[in-house]
């Protein structure tokens, strides 16, 4: 499903007690430890609750990076200046792009999940929509979730609120282009084959969400890999890797931090895990 799950590679699930999505990053010349947390955007900060030394590494840091800054995200001016980029050019509508045989089939999609079909969408880019039904699927199994808690944006207040500074490694221009700037047509493409596959689309979203609830992190980069394209892969994780890996070697000497990123960027060859131990760090999972 290409984007699909390569999206919901920032999402993870409720922890188990010996969660292995806290890593420890010590070595290579760092007079403190700083750490990663790998988070999922449908769970709340509650599930920090349940990993066993995570109060222990948040009390020994300064500060907390985000992939970005949630303050200036959830700004009424920058949700102003998203609107451009979320919605369809002038003279173009979503259900213009496909014929009348698939709005049919998106409408016997899309109305089980959102009560509605496809023109109640028809001012939304097609990234738009496939990125909210991804969540709208996820969100089946934490029907209690409140987006006001989620973990990404309430590590970053609760740092605030503790006097520990709080930042992103990525700036707004960069998130608004990956997520809704690659070309109508590619957007259109990927939308239609989630849709296309129906059913064992949403099975695809449930089974990676249900390894993320047992941190099975090589579970969820195996199935990652069995649906997502290279040039995937290397636009929305590898390529933001590498480029956090090279901000982390400059942040970490200078003050203790935890980075709270989606999950699915610490597993695999090239994920932060192994790049980070390249770089001469040791990283440890914290139990």
């Amino acid at each position: 499903m290409k984007r699909t799950l390569v999206f919901l590679a920032f999402l993870a699930g409720t922890l188990s007690a010996n969660a292995q999505i806290l890593w420890k990053v010590s070595g290579n010349g760092l007079q403190k430890p700083s750490y990663i947390l790998g988070t999922h955007h449908v769970a709340s900060k509650d599930i920090c609750d349940n990993i066993a030394g995570f109060n222990d590494a948040y009390a020994g840091i300064e500060q907390v990076y985000g992939e970005v800054d949630t303050e200036i995200m959830n700004d009424p001016a920058t949700q102003f200046k998203l609107m451009p980029h979320m919605t369809m050019p002038k003279g173009q509508t979503l259900s213009s792009l496909y014929t009348e045989e698939q709005l049919k089939a998106f409408d016997e999609f899309l109305t089980p999940i959102f009560g509605f079909g496809i023109k109640a969408f028809d001012k939304v880019k097609p990234a738009v929509l496939s990125s909210n039904i991804q969540a709208f699927i996820a969100m089946k199994m934490y029907p209690d979730f409140d987006p006001a808690k989620a973990i990404d944006s309430q590590m970053q207040v609760m740092a605030k609120q503790d006097n520990k500074e709080a930042k992103g490694l990525e700036t707004l221009e960069f998130q608004i282009d990956m997520l809704y700037n690659a070309p109508i047509e590619e957007q259109a493409e990927d939308l239609w084959e989630m849709v296309e596959k129906g059913k064992e689309a949403e099975e695809m979203i449930i089974e990676l969400t249900k390894r993320y609830q047992k941190q099975d992190l090589a579970g969820l980069w195996e199935l990652m890999l069995e649906d997502s394209e290279p040039e995937e892969l290397e636009k929305l994780v590898y390529g933001r890797n590498r480029n956090w890996v090279a901000q982390m070697k400059t942040i970490m000497p200078q003050t203790p931090t935890m980075f709270v990123v989606g999950a699915g960027h610490l597993p695999g060859e090239q994920g932060l895990i192994k790049l980070l131990e390249q770089e001469g760090y040791k990283l440890e999972p914290v139990w």
